[in-house]
């Protein structure tokens, strides 16, 4: 019970958190979008499944146990944030849209299989794997993208001893 309270508050903070972040997140260089939507979703899986164990309807944890193979959007969603982090990016393009058709899908399929009660262990031993290449693919990306444009330590010899100078006082 304690653990489902901590999920509320948890998902409760987070959603605050976005709304925050929202309200001003233009002049804030280091948020976009993608990050915000990246919080709300995250937050709101937490908040629900925290409000499973006070709700004694079984179709309510039914809908949740079926919908929350929808948040694999997030692993898009923060290749699309590291990105858009690295070209200063504020708006989303309607190009980078085509990167949630994936995980849509995957979760359309299984809905589907689901209902016709064709989801057998054969298959959930072909669509995991499907999965798991989906999500190493793109931490690959974010890795990349993080190795080349924000990790590099491209910087002069006189800045780095400043910088050296300034953590060591």
């Amino acid at each position: 019970m304690i653990t489902n309270l901590l999920f509320i508050i948890t998902g409760l903070i987070g959603l605050l958190t976005a709304l925050l972040i929202f309200r001003n997140y233009k002049s804030n260089r280091m948020m976009n979008l993608y990050m915000i939507l990246l919080i709300i979703i995250i937050s709101l899986r937490f908040f629900i499944g925290g409000l499973i164990y006070f709700n004694s309807d079984r179709t309510f944890s039914f809908n949740y146990l079926k919908y929350v193979n929808l948040s694999s959007v997030v692993i898009p969603l923060c290749y699309l944030y590291f990105k858009n982090l690295v070209n200063n990016e504020k708006k989303i393009c309607v190009k980078d849209l085509t990167h949630f058709v994936f995980p849509i899908f995957l979760y359309l399929a299984i809905i589907i299989l689901e209902s016709l009660s064709l989801l057998s262990m054969k298959l959930v031993f072909i669509v995991y794997p499907i999965f798991c290449s989906f999500a190493i693919i793109y931490f690959i990306l974010c890795f990349k993208v993080l190795k080349n444009n924000i990790w590099i330590n491209r910087v002069e010899i006189n800045v780095g001893q400043k910088q050296n100078q300034l953590i060591n006082s």
